[in-house]
C-alpha cells in the first residue's frame, strides 16, 4: 500500500499482539571470529541510540522503522534499515562518532523511490530483496497484486518483483520475514503477515524458486520494468503454511531449518527439510489454496516437518529472531514486551535478559494502563554485525493497550554492544 502505517494503526488499536514484523539480517556470514562465550556470557551495556529525532543533529524523524540488516561493502559494514516506505544506510563506525555517516539509498514512491519495509535480505547474486508496495492504495481490497517482494541491483535499480496471492481481501497481504536458503539451492523463504488480529491464524510462509537463467530478476507476467506497477501474480513459489499467526522474522540455521516468529500468538515456530523444489506435485508442492495459489498439502503426499520452537509465555508478540553464528544463541524481540532475550542453541533455556522493563523503577507493564511508551523502547526487528553487536529498531509505541500504535516520526535505531567480562 501506499503507506503501510494507518492499517498497522488500526491494528494495534484492537488487540495486544498485531506487531508482525521483523529482521533479517546478512544471514550468510558465518566464518566471524568468535566474541561471546556459549551461555550467559558477556553481559549486554546499555543500549547505543544511533539514529532518531535529536541524532544526528538537528535530528532525523523515523516513522514506523521496521527491517534492519547489516551487510559489508568496500567502504565497511552498514547497517540498512527501513522506515516510512524508504530504506536508509548508516555506517557502522561512523556510530558514536559527532559525524555520523548516514543516507537515504532509496526514497519512498512519493519521492520519486518504491515504497519498502519489512526484513532486507540479499539473494545469491547479491541482489536485494525486500518488501516493496509501489502502486497498492488503501482501496485495493480485492487486488493485492501490488504487495510482495522487490528484487533490487547494486545500484538500487528494481530488477524484478516477486508477488505472491494473498488469503483473501479480508487479510492483510503484507511482505515482512525473509531469508535465503543455505543448502545452495538459491531458494528464497518469505512471509505473510496476514491478519493481525491476536490468535489469527492466515499468516503465511512460502518459498521462492529461483529462475535458472535470471534467478529473482524476474516480473510477474514478464511485465518489464517499465509498465510497472503491474496486477499480475507470481508463479514460481509454494507456500508452505498458511495459518501461521501475524507471520514476523525470519531466520535460516546452518541446517537450513527455518524459524518464523509469530508476533499473533507468542510464539517461534521451525520447519525442517526437505522443502518443495518446486510449485508443483512431483515438487512437493501438490494443492492449492482458495486462492488456486501452490500450496503443500500433507494428505496428498507432501513432505511438512514442523514444530513450536519456543512456546507461548516468553512474548505478548516475538517479532524479530536472529542467531549468533559464533555459539549458536538466538536473540528474540519481543514489540509489545520492551524486551530483548537470549536463548540456548535449542530454545528451551532463556540465557540473557538483554532488555527488561522489569528493572525499570517502578517496574513496567505494557498490559497495565500506563503502560507504554516502555523505557526500554519497543525493539522490532534485529540484525547483527560481524563483531557480534546487536541492532534494533525500536516502533515507539504510544498510548495504552489495546489502543496503541507507532508514535509519528518517533521510531529510533538502537545498537547494544556486550562486555569483555562475564
Amino acid at each position: 500500500m501506499h503507506t503501510r502505517i494507518p492499517p498497522r494503526i488500526t491494528c494495534l488499536a484492537t488487540i495486544f499482539a498485531c506487531a508482525a514484523l521483523t529482521s533479517c539480517s546478512d544471514s550468510n556470514d558465518d566464518a566471524r571470529e568468535p566474541v561471546r562465550l556459549p551461555g550467559p556470557g558477556p553481559a549486554p551495556v546499555a543500549q547505543e541510540l544511533v539514529m532518531d529525532l535529536t541524532t544526528p543533529a538537528p535530528g532525523i524523524p523515523l516513522s514506523f522503522p521496521d527491517g534492519v540488516a547489516v551487510f559489508e561493502e568496500a567502504d565497511g559494514e552498514w547497517v540498512y534499515f527501513n522506515e516510512g516506505n524508504r530504506q536508509r544506510r548508516v555506517l557502522v563506525s561512523s556510530i558514536g562518532t559527532p559525524s555520523l555517516i548516514n543516507e537515504v539509498v532509496l526514497d519512498r514512491a512519493s519521492e520519486g523511490g518504491r515504497d519498502a519495509n519489512g526484513q532486507i535480505c540479499e539473494d545469491a547474486e547479491g541482489n536485494r530483496l525486500f518488501g516493496e508496495d509501489t502502486g497498492q492504495g488503501s482501496s485495493d481490497s480485492a487486488n493485492f497484486a501490488y504487495a510482495g517482494w522487490g528484487v533490487f541491483d547494486n545500484n538500487y535499480n528494481q530488477v524484478g518483483k516477486l508477488t505472491p496471492t494473498s488469503v483473501s481481501s479480508d487479510n492483510q497481504s503484507e511482505p515482512f520475514g525473509c531469508g535465503l536458503a543455505r543448502d545452495g539451492s538459491k531458494r528464497l523463504f518469505t512471509t505473510e503477515v496476514g491478519s493481525q488480529a491476536f490468535g489469527a491464524t492466515s499468516g503465511q510462509l512460502l518459498v521462492w524458486f529461483p529462475d535458472p537463467d535470471n534467478g529473482f530478476r524476474v516480473w510477474p507476467g514478464n511485465v518489464p520494468a517499465s509498465a510497472y506497477p503491474n496486477d499480475n501474480f507470481s508463479d514460481n513459489y509454494c507456500k508452505i503454511a498458511t495459518d501461521l499467526s501475524t507471520a514476523s522474522s525470519v531466520w535460516i540455521d546452518a541446517n537450513n531449518n527455518v524459524y518464523v516468529a509469530n508476533a499473533g500468538n507468542g510464539t517461534v515456530v521451525v520447519f525442517r527439510p526437505p522443502y518443495p523444489t518446486a510449485p508443483n506435485a512431483s515438487g512437493g508442492c501438490s494443492g492449492t489454496d482458495e486462492t488456486g495459489a501452490p500450496v503443500v498439502d500433507p494428505t496428498l503426499g507432501d513432505a511438512l516437518d514442523r514444530e513450536e520452537f519456543i512456546g507461548a509465555g516468553q512474548f505478548l508478540s516475538p517479532s524479530g529472531i536472529v542467531q549468533s553464528p559464533q555459539t549458536g544463541n538466538w536473540y528474540v524481540s519481543g514489540v509489545f514486551d520492551g524486551k530483548i532475550l537470549e536463548f540456548s542453541p535449542d530454545g528451551t533455556e532463556i540465557y540473557q535478559t538483554i532488555l527488561d522493563p522489569a528493572q525499570n523503577n517502578p517496574p513496567e507493564s505494557p498490559a497495565e494502563p500506563g503502560g507504554l511508551p516502555l523505557s526500554t523502547g519497543h525493539p522490532y526487528a534485529l540484525a547483527l554485525d560481524k563483531s557480534g553487536n546487536l541492532y534494533f529498531t525500536d516502533l515507539a509505541l504510544r498510548g495504552e493497550l489495546p489502543a496503541v500504535g507507532p508514535g509519528g516520526g518517533q521510531g529510533k535505531l538502537w545498537r547494544i554492544r556486550f562486555s569483555e567480562d562475564n
